[in-house]
């Protein structure tokens, strides 16, 4: 099923039309196209004010009009508390990623893509929470629902400073066992015996995600 971010309006105006553009690339593209891409997203983000001049979503940009008003934070709500459905997926780095190994930390899964600029600008806080909080038990990992694969994540995600690890959720099985939602960005937190605590769609907040993982780390 084809995810859309959040306020079509705006995403009309980036040039996305509320989902994922219908142009695809071949799985094997370059790494230089795959970084032109990259570039192109950063440059139209920061014509729109999402970005910063040094292409990094400012941190605490919170003024009427550049933030809250295009990308409502999302209220992340309780869930019903079942297990979460395991995963296991190669992160860019290489490595497995399995979800029931990492029972006895709070796990924030982060579903996201590049194309996503709601998803773009909460990457910031949570690389912010991952080295705030990574020595304490919480791990964030994002799933990303890129049908490029790793050619279009890779530099991307190295261009963000992401420092946690990233996975590519080929065909979409992973989200449609967390339900099949429709927007990006979709959160979920786990706690540390493996259960579903905490949901949203949309995009999430430091100050909105912070005070929940604490509470899950006591």
């Amino acid at each position: 099923m084809k995810k859309t971010y959040l306020l079509p309006l705006l995403s009309l105006l980036l040039g996305a039309c509320g989902s994922q553009p219908e142009e695809t690339h071949a799985p094997d593209a370059s790494t230089d196209t795959a970084e032109a891409r990259v570039d192109e997203q950063l440059r139209t983000a920061r014509e729109h004010g999402l970005l910063d001049t040094s292409g990094t979503p400012p941190l605490g940009t919170r003024e009427e009009g550049t933030f809250t008003e295009e990308f409502p934070e999302a209220d992340l709500k309780r869930a019903s508390g079942a297990a979460a459905p395991d995963f296991s997926l190669a992160t860019l780095a290489g490595d497995p990623f399995r979800l029931s190994e990492k029972r006895g930390q709070v796990v924030v899964v982060n579903f996201w893509a590049t194309w996503c600029p709601p998803c773009l600008k909460e990457i910031p806080d949570l690389v912010a929470m991952q080295k705030e909080l990574g020595g304490q038990g919480v791990q964030i990992v994002g799933v990303s629902e890129d049908e490029e694969g790793f050619a279009a994540v890779r530099p991307f995600a190295t261009r963000m400073n992401m420092n946690y690890p990233v996975v590519i959720d080929e065909a979409g099985k992973v989200a449609a066992s967390f339900g099949d939602f429709e927007v990006l960005p979709t959160t979920y937190v786990v706690d540390r015996q493996g259960r579903l605590r905490y949901f949203g769609h949309g995009m999430i907040t430091r100050e909105k995600l912070r005070p929940i993982l604490l509470g899950l780390l006591e």
